[in-house]
Formats: C-alpha cells, structure tokens, sequence
C-alpha cells in the first residue's frame, strides 16, 4: 500500500468524520459564548462608551472574519487527501494571523486612552497584555499610598527587582492567556519556514512538516485549529471582564 492509500485508509475517514464532530461541537460551543460575550459587550458600552466602537470592531473580527470562516454553515467533508489539504492550509496559514490582528485591536482599544502606555504598530501580544494589565492595575490602585502591594509584607525594599503591578495580576485570576503565547508561537513558525536559511537547515533532518493523523503539511490540522478558535474566545472573554472589575473596583475605593 502507497502513502497516499494509507492517507486515504481507514485513518483517513476517522479524521474525517473526528472533523466534522469537532465541527459541529465547537459551534454549539461558540453559540453559547457568544451570549456571554454580547452581555459582556453591553456592560462595557454602559460603564466606559467611549472605547466600545473599537471593541466592537474587534468583535466583528472574531464573528465575521475567524468564525464564519473556521465554522462555516457549509462544512463538506473532503473526498481525498488533496481535497483536505486544499481545505486546510489555507485556513491555518490565515487565521492564526487573523486572531493575533484581534487580540491587537481588542487590546489597543484599552489602551489608546492610556498616558501611561504609548502604542506602536503591530505590537506583540505579549507587550499589549503586560500594558493591559498594568493599566487596570493602575487603575485600581491609583493611590500609593493604601496600594497593598506596596506593603513590606509583600517585598523586602532592597528587593530592586520587585514589581507590584505584575504581583497584583494575580488577583485578576488570569487562566487563558497562554493562547497570546501560541499565537506568536505559530507566527514564529509560519515566519522561519518561509526563511531560506532556516528551511536548509530544517532540510537536514530529512523529514517534512506534517501534522500526526491527517499528514497534512502543517504541524496543526482543522482540530487544532478550531480548538485554538475557542481558546481565543475564552481569552477574549477573559478580557472583557477583567476591564468590567476594573470599573467596579474604582467606584468601591
């Protein structure tokens, strides 16, 4: 038996039909997600208007330009291995990107009122997060004064590398922030295969990129990828609360 009929074997039509469950599974995921973000969406317009056309730009983004296309209504299941290659390099070639252009835009629509955080073009994820974090914390504790954790009982003062602002994080129970890592993970990857250099030296191992059970040429496939998409929204949802405590913590002080 071939390669190709091995892809086209019974591993094949299991992935094939994993897909298409995947599928199914995730968008009455997201259905249910979605509730919780438009309510999250709603508060934030009530508590600070002034940044919510920028948010729902960002939203905009996930429903029309990421969901619609990793979740489509017409989802046929590929005949042969060529058709499923043709179905799903280009969507993880171009949706990783997408989601990384929204986490920017969701970010930068927290922050372009900030003094304290100046803004570049197409900054990494990681610094708009470290930047929205220090903002709420900011906000939070504008006093010095009472700021807990500039307490002694926190830190030692000849401790010169201390950072209150990235001890009071903790309090925002971040859970999904490792998605912002993969992201840049997958952009690293996508970058240094593109670069002659590094695929010479990749070349000497002798072996192709291809992903475990599909053997598509990709380390990922459709289930990574949709499990990434949800991931996203998780994150994004997480966003959009720790903004809304920040506002309810600041009326209480």
């Amino acid at each position: 038996m071939n390669n190709l009929a091995k892809k086209e074997g019974v591993n094949f039509e299991k992935y094939v039909e994993l897909r298409a469950q995947i599928r199914n599974t995730h968008y009455l995921q997201w259905e249910l997600l979605n509730e919780k973000i438009l309510e999250l969406i709603q508060k934030t317009e009530e508590i600070t208007p002034e940044i919510i056309d920028d948010i729902k730009e960002a939203y905009d983004d996930l429903t029309q330009g990421i969901i619609s296309s990793v979740f489509p209504t017409d989802f046929p299941a590929p005949r042969n291995f060529n058709q499923l290659e043709k179905m799903e390099l280009p969507l993880l070639d171009s949706i990783p990107e997408a989601i990384r252009k929204m986490f920017n835009k969701l970010f930068k629509a927290y922050l372009k009122n900030s003094i304290n955080n100046s803004l570049v073009p197409d900054e990494s994820l990681y610094n708009l997060l470290t930047k929205f974090n220090h903002e709420n914390t900011e906000l939070r504790y504008p006093d010095r004064q009472t700021n807990p954790y500039l307490n002694p009982r926190y830190h030692r003062s000849r401790d010169h590398n201390y950072n209150w602002r990235k001890k009071a994080v903790d309090e925002f129970y971040p859970y999904y922030d490792g998605v912002l890592t993969t992201l840049s993970t997958i952009r690293n990857f996508q970058t240094h295969k593109e670069d002659a250099f590094t695929s010479s030296k990749f070349d000497l191992a002798r072996r192709k990129v291809s992903e475990p059970i599909s053997e598509i040429e990709n380390p990922g496939n459709y289930v990574v990828l949709s499990n990434l998409v949800i991931l996203s929204v998780y994150e994004f949802i997480e966003i959009l609360q720790i903004w809304i405590d920040t506002q309810v913590r600041k009326k209480k002080t």
